[in-house]
């Protein structure tokens, strides 16, 4: 199973990936089509959203390396859109990113949450430092889970979103880190 519910110590089962150079150049290139795009301008106000991608790229491909991906993150894809981002164990994953250091939640999208199909949640950080940048895997979370957090909004009242701390996220515990 994805999520082992019996392990609630998620800070000592974080997972941290060094980012590669490449991911952050293929994550910018698609970030510039979406600039493009009426979607970008009031989705992303304020947010790294290449830093979402990158972390994106990393889950998936740590995931597949321990699990039965069906279908792989592959970033922004306007061919076939689909309301999360890859397939593991026949479940519907979607991959959220805090981008800022100091940031210790995810914040999805009330609407996406409550319409969407994804069944399951990652909650990732993307860490800038001096050592390098990285990826912090820090667990998962249900969509049943995250609908009984707290509802926010900051830069636009009509789009809300939950405020899904870490903390509250149950452990990958499969996943190994590359540092």
């Amino acid at each position: 199973m994805l999520i082992n519910l019996l392990d609630p110590v998620i800070l000592l089962q974080l997972h941290r990936f060094k980012v590669q150079e490449e991911l952050k150049i293929k994550a910018k290139k698609q970030i510039k089509i979406l600039r493009d795009t009426e979607f970008y301008g009031t989705a992303y106000k304020g947010v790294a959203a290449w830093k979402g991608l990158v972390a994106e790229f990393i889950c998936s491909d740590e995931l597949s390396k321990v699990y039965d991906v069906q279908l792989a993150a592959s970033g922004i894809d306007f061919d076939t859109p689909h309301e999360y981002d890859m397939i593991v164990d026949n479940i519907k994953i979607d991959i959220k990113c805090a981008t800022s250091n100091a940031n210790w939640n995810i914040c999805p999208n009330v609407h996406s949450v409550d319409n969407n199909s994804a069944q399951l949640y990652i909650g990732c950080r993307y860490i800038s430092s001096s050592d390098g940048d990285f990826v912090e895997i820090h667990g998962a979370i249900t969509r049943e889970e995250i609908m009984k957090c707290t509802k926010k909004s900051y830069y636009d009242p009509k789009k809300p979103f939950y405020e899904v701390p870490f903390h509250i996220m149950k452990p990958i515990n499969k996943l190994k880190s590359n540092i």
